[in-house]
């Protein structure tokens, strides 16, 4: 059995609806749907309160659906992620601001003390 497939038969045997799941595992209901179209994937938490609602152990889920394995978060931590060259300006310009007033200052002071 599959996660996806755990979900439809859980929502089909109880008869919720997405909205009815969502607030019985405490996520959005577009949280569910991209759960049942396979497009995003729940943490740990999440996954315990499914299984208890369906009556099935994790380790069973787990050893059944293995794309669920390899794609499981543990807890809230959210994934890593880098920023380009744009990211890092528009958040950080006023770093680069004062930094560069800074310099428009001391550049002109040390080319008159190496003058004189």
């Amino acid at each position: 059995m599959t996660f996806i497939t755990l979900l439809q038969d859980l929502r089909k045997d109880q008869d919720w609806t997405v909205k009815d799941l969502a607030e019985e595992v405490g996520v959005a209901s577009h949280t569910v749907t991209a759960w049942e179209r396979g497009a995003q994937f729940p943490t740990i938490d999440q996954l315990l309160t499914v299984c208890e609602l369906a009556g099935i152990e994790l380790s069973t889920l787990l050893q059944e659906d293995v794309t669920l394995r390899q794609q499981i978060t543990i807890g809230d931590k959210p994934t890593v992620t880098h920023m380009n060259g744009w990211q890092f300006l528009g958040s950080y310009w006023w770093i680069i601001l004062a930094i560069g007033g800074y310099l428009s200052w001391l550049v002109p002071y040390f080319i008159r003390v190496l003058n004189h």
